[in-house]
């Protein structure tokens, strides 16, 4: 081979292996969530949707609902222990932790709520960097329904039916959704998603209004960690 030609041979080389380097760098994660959700089905769903329609880059999601129980402080508990078998941010533990739960008829809300409080204080020894408290009020339902309508008239249990039943009974109303039960599709993933803007004005008018007057029903924090995950590096303002 010729002095040129072994020049030549060096440079690609050294390009290639560069290439491969930033290849593989882009592939490593910068930047870890977990989000546990109270719901089995319909927040699970609707985040799985989500995380596969925006194809974030250097972000790894890990979404779960079933292992934890109903009850917030169940959510809490078992978003704390995932947490912990991470082991610490600073070693590719998780960064952001996501706790969804519903206010509902839940008679420890405001329990887990302090919790992750306590969680997130200087001297926890918590590995992740922050827990948040995701809740909605009566239910997530309520933040497919601000997609559709603005309402801050309070859903009740009335008769055999909770709160939450009357969120779902208002949201059925909407075509897409006659027969919504639990189970969020890909068609209505896709109609939601369109409806972003309407959705966003309705949720933070409705929880400004809650902030305002100490009324949370209905109101959410879905659009606060929806906004988050759609531009991450503009960080979560919840």
């Amino acid at each position: 081979m010729s002095a040129r030609s072994d020049k030549l041979h060096s440079k690609r080389k050294a390009k290639t292996t560069k290439n491969l380097k930033r290849r593989a760098a882009s592939l490593v994660p910068n930047k870890r969530m977990l989000l546990v959700c109270e719901g089995e089905v319909t927040e699970v769903e609707y985040f799985k949707h989500l995380k596969y329609s925006l194809k974030l880059a250097n972000i790894d999601i890990d979404i779960c609902g079933k292992e934890c129980g109903s009850a917030p402080t169940s959510v809490v508990k078992y978003a704390k222990s995932r947490a912990m078998s991470e082991g610490p941010h600073t070693d590719g533990g998780y960064n952001d932790v996501f706790c969804i739960f519903d206010r509902d008829a839940h008679v420890d809300f405001e329990k887990a709520k302090s919790q992750i409080l306590e969680l997130n204080k200087p001297n926890s020894k918590f590995y992740a960097e922050t827990m948040y408290a995701v809740w909605s009020n009566p239910c997530f339902e309520i933040w497919l329904l601000f997609h559709f309508q603005y309402t801050r008239s309070p859903f009740v249990a009335m008769r055999r039916k909770s709160s939450g039943d009357c969120v779902t009974q208002e949201l059925k109303k909407c075509a897409s959704f006659k027969k919504f039960s639990k189970h969020i599709t890909r068609e209505n993933f896709n109609e939601l998603s369109d409806r972003w803007d309407d959705a966003f004005v309705n949720a933070k008018k409705a929880y400004a209004d809650y902030k305002k007057i100490g009324e949370p029903n209905p109101s959410t924090k879905a659009h606060f960690l929806v906004e988050y995950l759609k531009n991450p590096s503009k960080g979560y303002h919840g």
